[in-house]
């Protein structure tokens, strides 16, 4: 059965027909490949197994220090704050410990095991947001690790906010469409974003049924009053979210809506091998070129 398909999208429409080729279609008219997943050890990202900090570790003690900074206007330190060292392994904190930092924002943990295998990371709660530093014992042989910790005043200022990119990589099949949609947040201020309770409408369709998030714990993409939504924090710059879903479908021409609340910098759609086909006004098609 070869599937049509029509969604809005900013004003526009899409319509899907049968093709058998791998296509690319972007409003700006130019062919990039999607943005890779959550870089490894990135600030803010929760650490993942398998990252680069698994190996190489020297044994013995450590000793980690740094200092909490708060980056909002001119950049200065923060006393009192309390900091925690954390050892993953398995998905799951196996040890923790816990500091403050003195009257000129500076703190120490010293004697610090850090086992083969584990991922150590820091995280900073301030003023309601969570801030996280992955690190890389592996780059300091000395078994000494500085650290500057990274904190921000917060804003429930949505107009902070943008999309930098969208890309939507569909695979149409089996009665459903599975869709991975690798949505990049922007925050172009000096602030982290938070607003636990409204948090940041996401463009999915709110017919598509959420399977898996990877880049933002999962716990924080919740359908709430008819939308998708993120309910953690956006931190200053970049932050990437791959949203895996699916849209269930009996008939051959399938129609739905994708909200969009937030300028989106550019749209793109993959289309896997397979009888679909998107057109539309301000969609240009790309020469079909093969990823992966």
């Amino acid at each position: 059965m070869a599937l049509v398909v029509s969604w809005c999208l900013v004003g526009g429409v899409l319509r899907a027909a049968p093709t058998q080729r791998e296509e690319g279609v972007s409003p700006a008219g130019e062919e990039t490949p999607p943005p890779n997943a959550a870089k490894e050890g990135e600030r803010h990202d929760s650490p993942q197994e398998g990252s680069p900090h698994d190996a190489d570790i020297p044994g013995g003690k450590w000793r980690i220090e740094g200092a909490v900074v708060l980056q909002t206007g001119t950049p200065k330190r923060v006393p009192g704050q309390t900091v925690t060292f954390n050892l993953m392994k398995g998905g799951e904190v196996v040890a923790s410990e816990e500091t403050q930092s003195d009257e000129e924002g500076a703190f120490l943990f010293s004697g610090i095991d850090i086992p083969e295998g584990t991922i150590p990371f820091l995280v900073a709660a301030y003023k309601g947001v969570r801030y996280r530093s992955v690190l890389d014992p592996s780059k300091f042989p000395d078994h000494r690790i500085p650290v500057e910790l990274s904190v921000y005043e917060s804003s429930q200022d949505r107009s902070i906010l943008s999309i930098a990119g969208d890309h939507q990589i569909i695979d149409p099949g089996g009665g459903k469409l599975a869709v991975m949609e690798i949505v990049v947040l922007e925050n172009r201020s000096d602030r982290a974003f938070n607003d636990p309770e409204g948090g940041v409408p996401l463009p999915l369709p709110v017919t598509g049924v959420f399977e898996s998030v990877q880049g933002v714990p999962p716990r924080t993409i919740v359908l709430e009053n008819g939308r998708y939504r993120y309910k953690g924090a956006v931190y200053p710059g970049r932050q990437e979210m791959s949203i895996a879903y699916r849209i269930p479908y009996t008939r051959p021409v399938l129609s739905f809506e994708k909200p969009v609340d937030l300028p989106i910098g550019r749209f793109m759609l993959l289309l896997k091998e397979g009888p679909v086909r998107a057109e539309g006004e301000g969609l240009r098609e790309l020469e079909t070129r093969r990823f992966g």
